[in-house]
């Protein structure tokens, strides 16, 4: 029986339907509880459904039954990962090492523990295990290489970046890494060898990714023009649809569950910080600022408050649905979802006299929440020019599948101009708890805005927050090399050599623009 049960559900999985499967496994986890294979089953499910607080208690149910299993301490610690609760899934995964420590696949996953905790000496460590367990594998080298980037340990992640370049089957993996390594500034002899990479290479997503390379080299050597067209080749290399009614539609649950639901419903004395906005203004810059502050830590993207949202059905294509199910929740549910968050977001490193900056920026679609969740929530709008903001967007690696909207023009104008009239609806909604700043007055005059951004917040200005390269944060997005930089200003009016090319863009953001530089 139980193997009819799991091929079923094996079949279902195979064929997409990942509720329909869950559904199978949970009857019969209730049917048969003791038994481990069905938990291990559904845990897993429920991790490709990203519902990672449910596979964790499938997973301590398989734990339960099979203590000093490697396996299932594995399981239970990947599934944490997941679920970004680092902390509690590192000793898992600890312990799982301990009893088989040349497996490869549980040293990878306590190496992504330990970079989530930012504990980059001892991921390098734990590579360093797997590197020999794998005899060099040409992947454990690649993560070597990003280990020591993010440190800005450069020379040593070049000489590993070249390694994989030199391979054949890593090549893309290498010139890529030696790309995005540092500013490019006579990117020729590199640009060079993408060509010919190019010219040989056929796959569509490793083509994409050496387009994105070119460009970057060209517009950083100068040649705007040329680079912007590159990153038309790239975006034509692997399409991805985006779906407007879609986003709509979750606009539209956002908008109409806050023209309902009363304030006041929790009492939560909490005060978190949310920087929001999108991609490519700014937002790993100022979250470096911030985190110079004695009182701040930063704690980077956390996804916890889009799970919260997704579990209340903002996402489900449904307006009227998430309205009844936000104001059927119990009055207890406020606070204790509050308090869960909190838990989660405290763990990295369990102080409770710091402020703590979620930085995950399509939060700009929960805001409203936020604030019933988190009355004395602060929120920081990263602004910036919308044209240096789309051209900065659509030019950069930005995975299709988190970034859709960024895969045409006309796309990314609309998603844009749609963000906008959001984030102006709850600015004038909620004054006092949204403060805009703009990326060109950060770095022109840092000084004024962090003691602007400090007065928001109600805390003191300290000197330390302007040393944004000294402070112990350290990045890990696609802004990491540049974060190590002395603040520059040649990103300003980016968009101006593309005009001519930006015309479905202008379509939608014209006013908007005109708007914003008459502003300044």
């Amino acid at each position: 029986m139980i193997n009819g049960i799991m091929k079923k559900a094996a079949e279902l999985r195979q064929a997409g339907e990942l509720e329909a499967a869950a559904e199978q496994l949970s009857e019969a986890a209730i049917s048969d509880p003791t038994n481990v294979i069905i938990w291990r089953g559904l845990g897993e499910v429920l991790l490709e459904l990203e519902r990672p607080s449910e596979a964790i208690l499938c997973f301590e149910r398989v734990l339960a039954g099979k203590p000093n299993d490697a396996s299932a301490l594995n399981d239970l610690g990947f599934a944490h990962l997941a679920n970004q609760s680092f902390e509690f899934g590192l000793p898992f995964l600890q312990q799982a090492v301990e009893l088989e420590a040349g497996n490869v696949i549980f040293l990878g996953n306590l190496a992504n523990c330990y970079r989530a905790l930012e504990q980059f000496e001892d991921e390098r460590i734990i590579l360093a295990k797997a590197n020999k367990a794998s005899r060099g594998s040409q992947e454990v080298l690649l993560r070597q290489a990003d280990n020591l980037a993010i440190l800005g340990q450069i020379e040593a992640a070049r000489e590993l970046y070249e390694r994989l370049a030199r391979d054949p089957s890593h090549k893309v993996a290498g010139l890529r890494g030696l790309c995005y390594l540092e500013k490019q500034s006579d990117g020729s002899a590199l640009l060079a060898r993408i060509e010919a990479t190019l010219a040989e290479e056929s796959r569509p997503e490793a083509r994409r990714s050496l387009q994105h390379c070119a460009s970057k080299c060209l517009i950083e050597s100068g040649q705007a023009t040329a680079g912007f067209d590159r990153v038309i080749a790239a975006k034509a290399e692997w399409p991805a649809d985006f779906d407007r009614n879609r986003f709509e539609l979750t606009i539209a649950a956002a908008m109409l569950s806050d023209s309902q639901l009363p304030l006041g419903l929790s009492s939560s004395e909490e005060r978190p910080i949310f920087i929001v906005g999108m991609p490519r203004c700014g937002s790993t810059l100022l979250e470096k600022f911030l985190a110079g502050h004695s009182r701040i830590h930063g704690a980077g993207e956390r996804l916890h408050m889009p799970r919260i949202s997704r579990m209340l059905g903002l996402y489900n294509d449904k307006p009227d649905d998430f309205l009844q199910t936000v104001l059927g929740l119990p009055p207890e549910a406020w606070p204790e979802i509050a308090e869960g968050y909190m838990g989660l977001v405290r763990l990295r490193n369990g102080r409770n006299d710091v402020l703590y900056v979620d930085k995950l920026l399509h939060n700009f679609l929960n805001i409203g929440l936020i604030l019933r969740f988190f009355p004395k929530a602060r929120i920081i709008h990263a602004m910036r020019h919308p044209l240096d903001a789309c051209v900065a967007i659509y030019t950069a690696p930005l995975k299709s599948q988190h970034h859709p909207y960024a895969e045409r023009l006309d796309d990314l104008g609309w998603y844009y101009k749609l963000y906008l009239e959001l984030m102006s609806h709850w600015t004038s909604r909620y004054p006092e708890a949204i403060l805009s700043v703009r990326y060109e007055d950060v770095v022109s005059a840092p000084d004024m805005q962090m003691r602007r951004v400090c007065q928001f917040l109600g805390l003191p200005f300290e000197e330390a927050m302007l040393d944004h390269r000294a402070n112990g944060h350290v990045a890990q997005t696609i802004s990491k090399w540049q974060v190590h930089q002395p603040l520059y200003k040649s990103s300003v009016s980016r968009w101006k050599p593309h005009k001519e090319k930006l015309g479905p863009i202008l379509a939608h953001l014209e006013g908007q623009a005109e708007a914003y530089s008459q502003s300044s």
